[in-house]
């Protein structure tokens, strides 16, 4: 070998250097364009079929669950039954998302090479957040002009509860982010997170009752009691389940960065990799044709387990309506402007 060192990068991008004119020489046959508008249909419909059949098994499984509400009398557990085929392509999918995301970012940022990331970080990470930040935005704009859940109001139950135990501090949740960041452990990363449990530290107090006395001449005695209040909210350390994307993120663009600066033996990992990812987008494939049975699944138990379809029906009209109108405005108006600012000031 010689002096000069060879990276990852450099050995990548010859190789799609020689995949393109391995394209042009044999470029594949366009299909013919369609005539009439039954054929544009046609072919409309076979290049989105998967599309077509999930908006088919959302509908059978509004009506099969309607139609099991009507005419049978299950209970609760027997009805969980029918999401048995929704929660395994659920859980397949969950399982897939690991080996997805990680092969994918490592050999993305390793035909990168550091350079060419340090670009491509800076404008996912002004895109990611720019349009994180105007989603907030508009959504509360959205909800405080539309107010979905005064619009619907009593139509849904809710557990007060649940969320009276719930007690959130902005700083631990903002912390966490950061320490999810970084996880401490590789394997624990892959199944949970970090997070902070506040618990409630109490103090004594002292307060004095003046209580009437019937049985003497006194008109009132005053007794002092003990009670205990809420002096603040300790951290405790604590998890719960769940893919740390953050740290997950985080490790597979500095593992694929620091690859790409190997050399060419980094290759052998890198194509290893790329094997893997490949693996994995057709086993995702095989499992989204299975996706309309399970989608069924999950709409059925869901209409089976509602307490009032028809008031659960309008309060879901009214959240749907107010996330298309939100998502028109972020997907027409601000994205594309967003595109276009990046595309021409961080060339």
């Amino acid at each position: 070998m010689s002096g000069q060192q060879i990276h990852a990068s450099d050995v990548m991008e010859e190789m799609i250097e020689i995949k393109k004119h391995e394209a042009l020489k044999h470029p594949k046959e366009q299909l013919p364009e369609p005539k009439s508008f039954v054929q544009t249909l046609k072919r409309h419909l076979k290049e989105n079929i998967l599309l077509v059949m999930t908006v088919i098994a959302v509908g059978l499984g509004v009506s099969l669950g309607l139609y099991l509400r009507a005419n049978t009398n299950f209970t609760p557990p027997t009805k969980k039954y029918f999401g048995v085929p929704g929660e395994l392509f659920l859980r397949a999918l969950k399982f897939l998302i690991l080996p997805l995301v990680s092969t994918s970012l490592i050999t993305g940022i390793a035909g990168l090479g550091l350079q060419k990331t340090g670009k491509v970080a800076a404008r996912a990470f002004i895109f990611y957040f720019s349009s994180t930040f105007m989603a907030v935005v508009i959504g509360l704009i959205l909800v405080t002009t539309i107010r979905p859940g005064y619009l619907s109001k009593g139509a849904v139950t809710i557990n007060k509860e649940s969320f009276e135990k719930q007690h959130v501090n902005t700083a631990d949740t903002f912390i966490d982010l950061l320490r999810n960041l970084i996880p401490e452990n590789m394997i624990q990363m892959t199944f949970q997170l970090y997070q902070t449990r506040l618990e409630p530290h109490y103090k004594n107090i002292t307060i004095s009752d003046n209580m009437n006395d019937t049985y003497s001449n006194q008109s009132s005695i005053t007794r002092n009691k003990t009670v205990q209040i809420i002096d603040y909210y300790d951290q405790k350390p604590s998890s719960r389940e769940g893919l740390d994307v953050l740290g997950l993120v985080l490790f597979c663009i500095t593992f694929g960065a620091m690859l790409a600066q190997i050399g060419e033996r980094g290759m052998v990992m890198v194509h290893f990799l790329e094997i893997l990812n490949e693996v994995s987008i057709k086993i995702i494939r095989i499992v989204m044709w299975v996706s309309p049975l399970g989608i069924m699944s999950l709409v059925c138990v869901a209409v089976l387990e509602m307490e009032d379809p028809v008031a659960v029906f309008k309060s879901i009209s009214y959240y749907m309506m107010t996330v298309f109108i939100g998502l028109g405005i972020q997907g027409f108006i601000f994205l594309p402007n967003l595109k276009t600012f990046l595309r021409v000031n961080m060339k």
